[in-house]
């Protein structure tokens, strides 16, 4: 019996009996609820380490400034180019867990519409 794909692109399936990301099965009989949107916020540590280490170095003597006035540039740069990452967030038997993540929200929107749906037709069947 071949599945009947509900959503599927190179990383993710999604069917009324399976939910496959990078080659980990999750069968949707154990996903206990509807599944999420998460929001990753991005990681800025080493861009503020620059920015703070920049703005120390401003105030040195010979060549410092130079190398300060760099490195201030590059970490600002670093903080305004950070995005975030959505993630899938489905709830498996006492757990949640970030089954897909990605920078590209539509794409994490339709794989939640379609593991919604997938959920959806799970009630309706038992």
């Amino acid at each position: 019996m071949e599945m009947e794909l509900i959503f599927n692109n190179q990383y993710v399936s999604v069917s009324y009996d399976e939910f496959i990301v990078n080659g980990k099965i999750h069968p949707i009989k154990n996903i206990t609820s509807s599944a999420e949107i998460g929001l990753l916020k991005p990681e800025r540590g080493v861009a503020r380490l620059a920015v703070f280490g920049g703005l120390i170095l401003l105030f040195g003597n010979e060549n410092l400034p130079i190398l300060g006035g760099i490195l201030f540039i590059y970490g600002g740069v670093l903080c305004f180019t950070a995005k975030p990452r959505y993630s899938v967030v489905i709830n498996i038997i006492g757990r949640k867990e970030d089954a897909y993540i990605s920078e590209n929200s539509l794409e994490v929107d339709n794989i939640v519409k379609a593991l919604n749906i997938a959920l959806g037709m799970r009630e309706i069947t038992f």
